[in-house]
């Protein structure tokens, strides 16, 4: 059974190049590069105060490790949201 755990605070992921010959480092080297991205799985709304608009991702590493990511459309930055185990 797969669990997903979600950080208290998501963290600021670095930007992600249009041409990313080595594939996408989320994690630096240690983990490798993004081997496979599921999504996006979308996410609007503001009822509760500030609108939100994010696309979330289920980026398996080259490692074998499952995070989830997503990318906030107004801040145009991609963040690191928890993990899956």
């Amino acid at each position: 059974m797969l669990v997903r755990r979600i950080f208290a605070s998501s963290v600021q992921l670095p930007a992600r190049s249009r041409h990313e010959e080595d594939g996408w480092m989320l994690r630096g080297v240690a983990h490798g590069s993004v081997a496979r991205l599921c999504g996006p799985y979308l996410a609007c709304g503001g009822w509760w105060g500030n609108e939100v608009e994010r696309e979330y991702h289920f980026a398996q590493m080259q490692s074998g490790e499952i995070l989830w990511i997503y990318f906030d459309r107004r801040r145009r930055r991609w963040f690191l949201q928890g993990s899956v185990s």
